[in-house]
């Protein structure tokens, strides 16, 4: 897959503080896409918005809630 042929999407991907969610949010992230990822470790989630700078969007998902609407439409308006 050519380095950049995700980009001006967005992946959401679920369990992206570690294991295959944080592989599979890293991988993305190389092909170009923003990446949103959620989890429910916050402090996990900043090493990878660290990690992955401004192709990131850290979501923590409350305790195991679902995030509401609200939530993901402001995902939605990040750049």
């Amino acid at each position: 897959m050519p380095a950049h042929e995700l980009s001006g999407t967005t992946a959401l991907v679920t369990g992206a503080s570690r294991g295959f969610g944080r592989a599979i949010a890293v991988a993305l992230s190389k092909h170009g896409a923003h990446v949103v990822g959620v989890a429910r470790d916050p402090s996990r989630l900043e090493d990878l918005r660290a990690q992955l700078g401004s192709t990131f969007t850290r979501r923590s998902s409350c305790g195991g809630r679902a995030m509401s609407k609200t939530g993901i439409a402001e995902v939605k308006r990040q750049p």
